[in-house]
């Protein structure tokens, strides 16, 4: 039984220090997810600029390599950074006229590294996402407000054109 005692503290130890561990590092990509939020908000949602700009807190992060194609509203915009490889987590993200496909490159990565990158990509596919949404949702917004305009302009047309009617009268 005395024996036991050793073991026991050899593994309580053992797993302090893999909590510990595993806790760094959530922390390391909470900061980092941070680090994108604040790009995005920075930069205004804008997604290209976004895309352009999100390579330097992504590799902190160890991934390897982005690579993106995004048809924006009929424009055609592409840009890689970093190393492409074999291992990669691919996502389509479609809006409307807005359509993005993004390959963010991993290394080989096992068990809990997977994990975490997984987390932080879909976080960062959730940022892009909603850079979409809200893109559309201002160019949607500025139609409505265009065609009340053109309804207004109508309407007042048709007045100028009765009242040069009672004029020639």
């Amino acid at each position: 039984m005395a024996s036991l005692y050793p073991y026991l503290i050899l593994i309580g130890i053992s797993i302090i220090l893999a909590t510990t561990w595993l806790l760094g590092q959530a922390r390391r990509r909470a900061r980092i997810t941070n680090e994108l939020v604040t790009l995005n908000q920075q930069l205004g949602f804008d997604l290209p600029d976004f895309l352009r700009r999100c390579w330097t807190p992504l590799s902190k992060a160890g991934f390897r390599g982005i690579s993106w194609q995004l048809d924006w509203f009929g424009s055609s915009l592409a840009h890689t950074e970093g190393a492409e490889g074999e291992i990669f987590i691919h996502r389509k993200l479609e809006v409307e006229d807005i359509t993005l496909m993004v390959n963010l490159y991993d290394g080989k990565r096992r068990f809990e590294q997977r994990y975490f990158s997984t987390v932080l990509s879909d976080s960062f596919f959730l940022l892009l996402y909603t850079d979409m949404w809200v893109k559309l949702g201002t160019v949607q917004g500025a139609f409505a407000q265009t065609a009340k305009m053109s309804v207004f302009l109508q309407h007042d047309m048709k007045n100028i054109v009765q009242l040069i009617s009672l004029v020639a009268e």
